[in-house]
C-alpha cells in the first residue's frame, strides 16, 4: 500500500555529482540483489508470472550497459554509405521505442498529480538527464554483476535546508568528476559535424541530443568536485563519494569519526529510559 499523505523528511542530492553518487548506489545494489536472490527466487516453488515480475524488477539496470552500445550507432549512421533516409529509419526504429514511453509516463505521472505547467520543459530534460547518467550507471551495473560488495557509498549530503547544519559535510565527489562524459559530448559533436558535412541532415538530430545530455551531466558533475575541491570536501584520495575520511569500525557507523573504543549498539530513547528507571 502507498500513501502519499505520509511524509518523511529527507535531503535530496544537491548537485549533479551527489545524484551521481546515488544513482551508482542504487544501480549497483539492485544488481547485487538480483545475484543474491534471483537464482533461489527463479528455482523456487512460485508462479511463473511473480519469478518474471522479480527478473524484470531487479535485472532493468541492467539496460545501461546495453545502452552504451547504441552509442556507435550516430557514428554509422553518419559515415555508413546508403540511403540517408534508411540511417534515419534506422535510428527512429531504435530511439523512439525508448524515448516515447519513457515521455509518456513521466508526463502521466505529473497529470496525476495535478501538475499542468512546465512539462513541455521538464520531461525533455528529464529524459536528457538519464540520458547523460548512462554512463556513471552502466558502470556500476558492471560492478554489481561481478566482484566483491565494496564499500556501501553515501550520498553526499550538506545538511541543505537546517540552518543549525554545522555537521562535517560526507566527502563528496571525486576530483575532476565528469570527464568520461564530456569526452563522449566532444565525440558527438564531431559526429554531428560529420554528418553534417556529408550532407546527412536526418542523422544529425540524435547526436546533438547526445551531445546536450553527456555534455550537461560532464559539465555539472565537473563544477560541482571543483567546488568540493575547493571547500575542502572531495575525497582526498580521489576516491568515490561514498569512501569516507574514516575507516570503517565494528560498533560505528560508517563515516563517523573514531572514539578510541567500540560502540554500544543503538538503543532507542525509551529503551533507554527503561532501563534507567528503578525496578
Amino acid at each position: 500500500m502507498y500513501d502519499d499523505t505520509t511524509e518523511a523528511r529527507a535531503e535530496l542530492p544537491v548537485d549533479l555529482e551527489a545524484l551521481r553518487s546515488q544513482q551508482r548506489r542504487w544501480v549497483k545494489g539492485s544488481i547485487q540483489t538480483a545475484r543474491k536472490i534471483l537464482p533461489r527466487l527463479l528455482a523456487g516453488p512460485w508462479p511463473a508470472a511473480v519469478k518474471l515480475e522479480a527478473l524484470v524488477h531487479l535485472t532493468n539496470n541492467l539496460a545501461y550497459p546495453l545502452l552504451l552500445g547504441l552509442l556507435l550507432l550516430p557514428l554509422l549512421a553518419a559515415t555508413t554509405r546508403g540511403e540517408p533516409v534508411v540511417a534515419a529509419w534506422t535510428q527512429a526504429a531504435l530511439v523512439v521505442p525508448g524515448l516515447l514511453p519513457v515521455c509518456v509516463f513521466l508526463a502521466a505521472g505529473q497529470r496525476i498529480r495535478g501538475r499542468k505547467h512546465g512539462l513541455v520543459r521538464d520531461v525533455p530534460a528529464a529524459v536528457l538527464l538519464g540520458i547523460g547518467l548512462a554512463l556513471n550507471n552502466a558502470r556500476a551495473a558492471i560492478e554489481g554483476m561481478s566482484g566483491p560488495a565494496g564499500e556501501w557509498e553515501r550520498t553526499p549530503k550538506t545538511g541543505s535546508g537546517r540552518r543549525d547544519s554545522r555537521g562535517r559535510h560526507y566527502a563528496t565527489a571525486r576530483r575532476s568528476a565528469g570527464r568520461a562524459e564530456l569526452l563522449l559530448a566532444v565525440y558527438f559533436a564531431v559526429v554531428a559535424v560529420i554528418a553534417a558535412g556529408a550532407g546527412r541532415w536526418l542523422a544529425v538530430p540524435m547526436p546533438l541530443m547526445f551531445l546536450v545530455a553527456f555534455g550537461w551531466v560532464g559539465a555539472s558533475s565537473l563544477r560541482a568536485s571543483l567546488r568540493a575541491v575547493k571547500a575542502g570536501r572531495s575525497s582526498p584520495t580521489g576516491g568515490r563519494a561514498g569512501h569516507s575520511a574514516y575507516p570503517r569500525s565494528r560498533g560505528r557507523a560508517p563515516g563517523s569519526p573514531p572514539t578510541g573504543r567500540t560502540c554500544a549498539p543503538w538503543r532507542s530513547p525509551r529503551s533507554r529510559s527503561a532501563e534507567a528507571a528503578p525496578a
